[in-house]
């Protein structure tokens, strides 16, 4: 609730109780990202992800696309 009302110390009681997690460098959180959400794609889980850009979402999105190209799930081209 102290979060919801605006009060940013009560991110130290998250990173207290490990809730916040630091991702290291945008390629290493991006890396994580991309496996746990084709983890719960292939589980059959409505999974997001979010990001800050336009950009860092085009580079997520197509590694995404070329993890699921390797695993043999879509074609590498087509239309």
């Amino acid at each position: 609730m102290r979060l919801r009302e605006g009060d940013a110390s009560a991110l130290l009681e998250y990173r207290k109780h490990g809730r916040i997690v630091d991702g290291g460098t945008f390629d290493e959180a991006a890396d994580r990202a991309v496996k746990g959400y084709l983890a719960d794609t292939f589980q059959g889980l409505d999974t997001r992800l979010l990001v800050d850009t336009n950009d860092q979402a085009a580079e997520v999105s197509s590694r995404v696309r070329a993890e699921l190209v390797a695993l043999g799930k879509i074609a590498e081209t087509g239309g």
